[in-house]
């Protein structure tokens, strides 16, 4: 199964790509599509699953986004599930991540170029 902490910080960091995963283990595929066209499959994310392939076409670099967000994760310490939350106000809403010492800090989604800014 893939790890359900980690989907979570994706869908959380890569807010604008809709993003589904197949699979497990050495199987497990990753499939990436934003609204600009941009379409991306993935065979594996991250250090726990070894080596990846990405084939992905459009705009923006889709894989290479995941790979950042993957990375933020393993560096905040492959945070579970339950370390996420969300906290609402009248002006506005933000998803926060629970550290160790149950201090929560805001969960921001990654700064990325624009699409165009990808293109070579």
């Amino acid at each position: 199964m893939f790890d359900s902490g980690l989907l979570f910080a994706l869908h959380a960091l890569l807010p604008n790509m809709q993003i589904t995963t197949h699979g497990e283990g050495d199987d497990l595929m990753i499939r990436l599509q934003d609204e600009h066209g941009s379409h991306a499959v993935i065979t594996a994310c991250g250090t726990q699953y070894g080596q990846s392939l990405a084939r992905q076409t459009g705009p923006r670099q889709l894989a290479e986004e995941v790979a950042a967000a993957c990375e933020r994760w393993e560096q905040a310490g492959r945070p579970l599930l339950h370390h996420f939350g969300m906290t609402r106000t009248q002006h506005e809403q933000w998803i926060w991540r629970e550290d160790d010492n149950g201090v929560r800090r805001r969960w921001a989604p990654l700064r990325l170029s624009p699409p165009n800014q990808h293109a070579a």
